[in-house]
């Protein structure tokens, strides 16, 4: 399963404006169980979601993803 690429749109996910507002983690946008990254995981972009490529790969503890590069909104059909 290491190495297969998908696209996908990662959401930010904020703490609290009281908190600080700052970006807890990024939520994998698509079917299945959700995944998530953390702040250090994804490069930083504009707005609360943008499209990357993502690569399967193993993490520490168990099969994660890794973020090879922002694309552009896929057309319909890719989620």
């Amino acid at each position: 399963m290491t190495g297969r690429t998908r696209i996908a749109k990662l959401k930010r996910v904020r703490f609290l404006e009281k908190d600080g507002g700052a970006t807890a983690y990024f939520k994998v946008e698509g079917p299945g169980r959700p995944d998530f990254l953390g702040p250090g995981d994804v490069p930083p972009f504009d707005g609360e979601e943008a499209w990357f490529e993502l690569e399967r790969v193993r993490g520490r503890v168990w099969m994660t993803w890794r973020v090879l590069r922002q694309v552009e909104e896929p057309s319909r059909g890719v989620a």
